[in-house]
């Protein structure tokens, strides 16, 4: 009866049995909802953050590039 109880209502058998909870770290969610958020659409803003970092990294890469070319040239003469 005890295990019925705890699988159809789904019960912590600790609370139910001494009183006690035990702790459990387990989130389920469905479709795009993030529990981190409170509106739960996270797409939304991990890509504007995402095309962010994207943009930084290509102006670092350019900015590399630039910097051998120009030692390149120094090595050059």
């Amino acid at each position: 009866m005890v295990t019925t109880i705890v699988v159809n209502l789904h019960v912590d058998p600790m609370w139910l049995l001494a009183g006690k909870s035990t702790t459990k770290n387990e989130v389920r969610t469905q479709g795009d909802f993030s529990p981190a958020t409170m509106n739960g659409n996270v797409s939304i803003e991990a890509n504007a953050i995402l095309k962010e970092k994207i943009s930084s990294l290509e102006a670092l890469l350019s900015e590399k590039e630039r910097v051998i070319r120009i030692y390149e040239k120094m090595m050059e003469k």
